[in-house]
């Protein structure tokens, strides 16, 4: 397994906010959620793209956390249709914690403030999105 000690450190920097929410979307949104509803409910593409998307990260202890996320950059893919504007939502959830995870997370794994600060965030983050594209196209 490679590790962080085997490639610089701006490697893993410009994976986590770039490289992976635009392939991640690109994947379990464009692909995955598009497929899976062209069978099935919005509603079961969501659910499925996003226990994939959290499986995908084998991480146990944040799987509900990206099982949540997946949650909402798929109902935001669905209400706008817009795959740009979920991995600028990823891009910007990576960036935060990125930044945030030394205060985020104790010596026996997430604090509990995460859980909640993460889903507040994220629905914060979705409503001025909402109201940005609303202005924008309404004025």
């Amino acid at each position: 397994m490679i590790t962080q000690k085997h490639y610089p450190q701006s490697y893993g920097i410009i994976r986590t906010l770039v490289f992976a929410p635009f392939f991640e979307e690109l994947f379990f949104r464009g692909i995955v959620l598009n497929k899976v509803k062209e069978k099935y409910s919005a509603m079961g593409a969501i659910l499925f793209s996003s226990a994939l998307f959290a499986i995908y990260h084998m991480d146990f202890e944040q799987s509900i956390l990206i099982f949540f996320a997946g949650l909402i950059y798929g109902y935001i893919y669905i209400k706008k249709g817009n795959l740009s504007i979920v991995i600028l939502i990823h891009f910007l959830n990576n960036l935060a914690f990125f930044f945030l995870k030394d205060k985020l997370i104790d010596a026996e794994g997430f604090n509990i403030l995460y859980y909640f600060i993460y889903p507040i965030g994220l629905f914060l983050l979705y409503i001025v999105i909402q109201k940005l594209t609303y202005y924008k196209y309404n004025s």
